[in-house]
């Protein structure tokens, strides 16, 4: 359209100049009537050629215009992403560290990270740019539930040596047996885990590595059904970090779960051991 726009501006152009040659022509040999309405012809191309051209002029300013205010919006969108992002990193950053011996259930910590996760659903972020900013939140809740396990494991450690030292009451030898195997075992383990800690390492730990670390190996000090069952554990606390990988944060499980048994007092270790280790402890008691 823009071509043929011009091509009709042209001949428009050549129409009104040979129009005012003919003018001259016509007026000069006496003819009034053709010369004036040659001139009047001349008149309109030339009115035409002129608000063409004005038209021309303005359209470019306007698209000029516009294609500045809309490079300017287009930056302020990007500052303005910019600095969402980096809100919501200053948040999980917060979340993951900020007041780490008092700081709030894992259910307010889950409901205040889906707020801005919603926010954050309306800037398209890639996927990369998401994990960046959940990574701190995730990887110390994989933390955490490392610190579930092994917190549970060391209380299970001094119920079950309780249990073996009311059965060695008895003094049959064999209790007794249990009982030294027990500590001996004990003493392994703990000394072989003393100084593991995953968050000296928190940016690169694999928490299925940790927690295969952490359990007790054969002949230690659990026995092949306290084994199974320190296992079947393991997958729980595995599958429950893997909600909150796919999440990028609390899942409701995780938040539930750690509030329950995640707030570093012993006696949430205490009631997992029991409920883990419940029906071995029983076991022991009877005997």
């Amino acid at each position: 359209m823009e071509k043929l726009r011009e091509i009709f501006v042209f001949v428009c152009f050549a129409l009104g100049v040979v129009a005012l040659l003919l003018c001259v022509f016509q007026g000069w040999s006496g003819k009034v009537g053709s010369a004036t309405a040659l001139g009047v012809t001349f008149i309109i191309c030339g009115v035409f050629l002129f608000l063409s051209q004005v038209k021309t002029f303005k359209v470019w300013e306007v698209q000029v215009e516009l294609r500045e205010q809309l490079d300017q919006a287009q930056a302020v969108i990007r500052q303005l992403r910019r600095i969402s992002i980096n809100s919501a990193k200053s948040a999980y950053h917060q979340a993951a560290w900020g007041n780490r011996m008092a700081s709030p259930s894992g259910r307010d910590k889950q409901a205040q990270l889906e707020e801005i996760d919603k926010q954050l659903a309306d800037l398209n972020l890639t996927p990369e740019e998401r994990e960046d900013i959940v990574r701190p939140v995730v990887r110390i809740i994989g933390f955490d539930l490392y610190q579930v396990f092994s917190r549970t494991l060391q209380a299970y450690s001094a119920l079950r040596y309780s249990a073996l030292v009311e059965r060695a009451r008895s003094e049959k030898p064999e209790y007794v047996q249990a009982r030294e195997s027990h500590s001996a075992g004990y003493a392994k383990w703990h000394q072989r885990e003393a100084g593991q800690n995953p968050f000296e390492r928190l940016n690169t730990y694999d928490l299925k590595s940790e927690l295969e670390r952490e359990t007790p190996r054969e002949g230690e000090w659990l026995d092949e059904r306290e084994l199974e069952i320190t296992r079947r554990f393991a997958q729980e606390i595995l599958g429950l970090y893997a909600g909150c990988v796919a999440k990028g944060g609390y899942s409701t499980e995780a938040a539930i779960y750690l509030d329950d048994y995640g707030k570093g007092d012993l006696d949430g270790y205490q009631r997992k051991a029991r409920e883990v280790y419940g029906r071995v402890l029983a076991d022991m008691a009877k005997q």
